[in-house]
């Protein structure tokens, strides 16, 4: 992939279409598959299988998994419960038995900046269980897996790399698996606050901004790490339509709504976290949430 040409993007599924329109087209070293799923929500995965695929759509071998729909920026329960469900099936998919296992949650993001909260708003409504497992009833044992979380906020903040952090963290609690949670960049205003991606290749922060940070990969932190996100930027750039507008290159813009839409779509994906990594019911969930 020419880097000079292609957009600025965290979502694979982008990036592959960005070589060529066509879903169906055959790539060498790259796989799309796509399906609808309940409440019309579009699911995609792009497999990049080999180094070669690696080359071509700048990322890491792995699978990437994006969940699409316009209604996702709507206040629209039934979508978002769907969007929560078929979350958590992929989540399973790609680590299963998630309850049998130490999981750590990191909530990327800045909670002051609201196209950034994502990460942060998510971590505050999944259920931690890992300081209470030795005192569970018996009959909640079996129920309910070990999970542990951390908000490290931006080096802005704290002076120290998130990858330092989250490595530290796992040296002391050991746990079995990481998922990381941020906010992403979209390459298409189309897909802001519409699509979920999930992969197994872990996150570099801020990389669809071109403000890279360290990775949060199996190969820094020494565990298998996925990353769920959703897109809550754009590239001004693309939006003026290849006006010459040097200044644009260092904007990026989000939606009028995005305080509301960030409450929402971290709901979907703390709710999925949590029927995969716990045996509950919602309305469960939701007692022990609330």
């Amino acid at each position: 992939m020419n880097s000079e040409m292609s957009i600025r993007t965290d979502l694979a599924l982008e990036a592959r279409l960005q070589l060529n329109e066509d879903p169906t087209a055959a790539i060498p070293g790259i796989e799309l598959r796509q399906k609808q799923g309940k409440e019309g929500i579009l699911i995609s995965e792009v497999r990049v299988l080999n180094e070669e695929g690696s080359r071509q759509i700048g990322r890491l071998p792995g699978h990437y998994i994006t969940l699409e729909a316009p209604g996702l920026r709507d206040n629209n329960l039934a979508l978002h419960e769907a969007a929560a469900s078929l979350l958590a099936r992929e989540l399973k998919r790609l680590a299963p038995s998630a309850r049998r296992k130490k999981l750590l949650v990191v909530g990327l993001g800045n909670r002051q900046v609201t196209a950034d909260a994502l990460g942060p708003l998510a971590a505050e409504q999944i259920l931690i269980t890992r300081h209470i497992r030795n005192g569970l009833p018996k009959e909640l044992k079996g129920n309910l897996g070990t999970v542990a979380c951390i908000t490290p906020g931006v080096m802005g903040q704290t002076g120290i790399e998130t990858e330092e952090i989250a490595e530290a963290v796992v040296k002391k609690i050991r746990p079995d698996l990481v998922l990381a949670i941020d906010a992403l960049a979209a390459g298409s205003a189309a897909r802001l606050n519409a699509t979920i991606q999930l992969c197994d290749t872990g996150v570099r922060p801020g990389a669809g901004m071109g403000n890279r940070r360290q990775e949060l990969s199996e190969k820094t932190l020494g565990v298998p790490v996925l990353a769920v996100g959703v897109p809550t930027v754009v590239d001004a750039g693309i939006l003026a339509e290849g006006r010459e507008e040097a200044d644009l290159k260092n904007f990026y813009v989000t939606t009028k709504d995005m305080d509301a839409a960030a409450r929402r779509l971290s709901r979907i994906i703390a709710g999925a976290v949590n029927l995969w990594a716990h045996r509950l019911t919602r309305e469960e969930l939701r007692a022990y949430l609330y």
